[in-house]
């Protein structure tokens, strides 16, 4: 973990779901998303919510995550 802040130090913060996918994005928008065992801080309004144990989001519901500011963890 030192390796990647010290090689990463333009990342606003290293959950940031935009500068993880950014080098593949342009592959990933027109798969279905299934997330699973997560927490999640969001500023925004997203389409995911822990009454649920998993989510399947489509590339619009996919690209609103992304777009957003919002930080994934593994639960």
């Amino acid at each position: 973990m030192n390796w990647i802040i010290r090689s990463t130090k333009k990342v606003k913060f290293h959950t940031n779901l935009q500068e993880i996918l950014k080098p593949i994005w342009e592959d990933l928008p027109i798969h279905n998303w299934v997330l699973t065992d997560l927490d999640f801080l969001s500023d925004d309004d997203i389409p995911i919510n822990f009454e649920q144990d998993f989510f399947i989001l489509n590339q619009q519901q996919f690209e609103q995550i992304y777009h957003s500011r919002t930080q994934l963890f593994g639960g």
